[in-house]
């Protein structure tokens, strides 16, 4: 990307993403509204939309990036990445999406995408993929804030 960008209405005041817009390794814009630059450190992207999905975030299993910075760190794999799953799109998307819409969600069982929305600003979300655009579209988590709760839940486990 080149600085002739104009940024006098780039929603990002972040000094990282100015006068330039910082493009995250998926190839995803970071800076499309509040900042979620992430430095270098490699992150988990969490999609929105796979709140609407019975197959979301990845069917509700660990990604293979998680799976690869476990083994760099030297971080055992969590016994139960779907407890894990369900606290970072807690702790992480829920907030930002509550800011634009009114998403009610619940823990589903099994063996598909762990937590769901039942409905978005009211609208009930059935078996069909809704055309619902959610803003943010995407959060970032640090992948240090990933291998933290795996560890903190590794601990817990340990007799």
């Amino acid at each position: 990307m080149t600085n002739d960008i104009p940024t006098e209405n780039l929603p990002c005041p972040c000094p990282r993403c100015q006068p330039k817009l910082h493009v995250h390794h998926c190839g995803q814009i970071n800076c499309t509204g509040e900042c979620r630059h992430t430095g270098d450190e490699p992150t988990l992207h969490l999609d929105s939309s796979s709140l609407l999905s019975k197959y979301g975030f990845d069917d509700g299993t660990i990604p293979d990036q998680v799976l690869d910075y476990l083994d760099e760190h030297g971080i055992t794999y969590p016994d139960d990445w779907r407890a894990v799953l369900v606290t970072l799109v807690r702790t992480h998307l829920l907030p930002e999406l509550a800011k634009h819409h009114r998403v009610d969600v619940e823990e589903i069982g099994g063996h598909h995408n762990p937590i769901r929305a039942r409905s978005v600003d009211g609208t009930p979300i059935g078996t069909e993929l809704p055309f619902i655009s959610l803003t943010p579209e995407y959060m970032l988590v640090p992948m240090s804030e990933v291998a933290q709760l795996v560890s903190q839940q590794n601990s817990e486990k340990a007799p």
